[in-house]
């Protein structure tokens, strides 16, 4: 059995992950769980965690990565 993610039922562009991943600036950071997210100056998103590193043209494939990455944290703030 799978959990339901509220964003499912209220739409993704909800999300306060994908909104902050669609906002970052050229050349600004955002930092959640020990993950860091910048988005460079070729308008890349790269995501670096422990070693690891990709990079993302589009907001919508990043937050999708982003939510395996990280699993179920937001269930637990």
């Amino acid at each position: 059995m799978q959990q339901t993610f509220i964003y499912e039922y209220l739409g993704f562009e909800q999300d306060p992950l994908l909104c902050k991943i669609k906002g970052l600036n050229s050349d600004e950071m955002y930092q959640i769980n020990g993950v860091l997210i910048t988005k460079n100056t070729f308008g890349l998103i790269e995501v670096n965690k422990q070693g690891t590193h990709e990079a993302f043209k589009d907001p919508m494939t990043c937050y999708k990565y982003l939510c395996d990455l990280l699993g179920d944290w937001r269930l637990l703030s």
